[in-house]
């Protein structure tokens, strides 16, 4: 068994300054400083994607970079990829 999984999601913002071109980071959860595993720019539509990143079992989430002056960061909810092996 393989952890086979797309990331994907959306930067929603009511505000199309905030999503177009927002950059988004992928991290791993970890003692310390969290463990970059990719990044992207949000569409016009805010969609980002990081295809399949080939991601080990543990706890992840993505982060919206903050804009100065303009946007504040956001970040979503943790979600765990588990097995695999």
């Amino acid at each position: 068994v393989t952890n086979q999984v797309d990331v994907a999601g959306k930067v929603i913002s009511s505000d199309s300054f905030c999503t177009n071109g927002r950059k988004v980071v992928l991290l791993k959860k970890r003692p310390g400083k969290d463990d970059k595993k990719g990044t992207d720019e949000a569409d016009a539509q805010g969609k980002f994607s990081f295809g399949n990143p080939g991601l080990n079992q543990g706890k992840y989430y993505v982060r919206a970079k903050r804009i100065l002056g303009a946007c504040a960061p956001g970040k979503s909810d943790v979600f765990t990829i588990s097995g695999g092996g």
